[in-house]
């Protein structure tokens, strides 16, 4: 997520903007437990919005490619 450029970081409240977030990334093991998330803490929550599709595909190509 801190590799991504079109995309900014942060939950969506239904604005228009292109958002991600990982949700579960600072949750304890015993919430991820209860619900039933083990193993999903690098869950990533994508938000498209009105930027053009090439560059939202190619900001995520680029942000993988990185890790």
């Amino acid at each position: 997520v801190k590799s991504l450029d079109v995309f900014e970081e942060g939950p969506s409240w239904g604005g228009f903007e292109s958002l991600a977030i990982c949700p579960l990334l600072m949750a304890s093991d015993e919430e991820l437990a209860f619900l039933d998330m083990e193993g999903k803490r690098g869950l990533v929550r994508l938000h498209c919005g009105l930027e053009g599709a090439d560059a939202l595909i190619a900001d995520l190509a680029r942000a993988l490619d990185s890790i």
